[in-house]
């Protein structure tokens, strides 16, 4: 068996789910764990997490109410590390579900591709995560605020990646959101294409954010962020290739 990260989730009250992730392996593989350091959200009040509990697979237990990708480094007894991703899954699951380990970005070629930002808030944070995984699988390299290493400057952070991206998609454009406005002026400073996406019934668009100006934003009816992920990803890949 291959370490991994697992876990399980529960609805609670008020719309928010308690959930658990652990580590998965054989014996020995666990063994060789000396601590792990969770990653969370970013707007989580401490979003790092250290645990050295090999009794409890490293498991650490919280609630939330939306889905995000968790990160997790793995420090292992002989001195070198381990890191693995998984997309935290909520609603009707029934079960215990697995993520296969996702290598590093360390092994990736994004250089290679053109890259994306995603501005988004919290509550466009499954879509973004579904959209990033669907723009990887043409040829596009996605960048988000996941992606923060630790101990970095979230803002100097974003606008380097911004200055360095291809276009910058803007989630949820007609929403107020003083990050997202901040994106979109680094971008329109440095000369980089924004691409604002709304979301709803067409009879309830609300005007986008005056920052953008007269740009005409992608528009997503679907609330489902399973379902708008590709739908929005051809658009936006239309978009680009003019």
């Amino acid at each position: 068996m291959t370490l991994r990260i697992s876990q399980n989730a529960a609805p609670n009250d008020h719309g928010r789910w308690h959930w658990s992730v652990w580590i998965d392996g054989t014996d020995g593989e666990l063994d060789a764990i000396q601590e792990v350091t969770w990653r969370l959200h970013p707007t989580f009040a401490t979003p790092f997490r250290r645990l050295h509990s090999r009794a409890s697979k490293f498991k650490l237990s919280t609630s939330g109410w939306g889905e995000f990708e968790i990160k997790a480094t793995l420090k292992m007894k002989n001195g070198r590390s381990k890191s693995l991703r998984h997309w935290l899954r909520l609603g009707d699951q029934g079960e215990t579900t697995k993520g296969a380990p996702i290598k590093s970005k360390s092994q990736d070629t994004p250089g290679r591709r053109s890259a994306i930002f995603l501005s988004y808030s919290l509550n466009n944070a499954s879509l973004a995560a579904h959209l990033a995984s669907e723009l990887a699988k043409t040829e596009y390299a996605v960048v988000r605020d996941v992606d923060i290493p630790e101990g970095v400057d979230m803002r100097l952070w974003n606008r380097e990646q911004i200055v360095n991206s291809d276009a910058v998609v803007v989630l949820g454009a007609d929403e107020s959101g003083t990050i997202r406005s901040h994106d979109v002026k680094i971008a329109q400073s440095k000369g980089v294409p924004v691409i604002p996406v709304t979301f709803g019934s067409r009879s309830s668009k609300r005007a986008v954010s005056p920052t953008l100006g007269k740009t005409k934003p992608l528009h997503v009816s679907t609330d489902s962020p399973i379902k708008a992920a590709p739908v929005l990803a051809t658009m936006i890949g239309k978009l680009l290739k003019g």
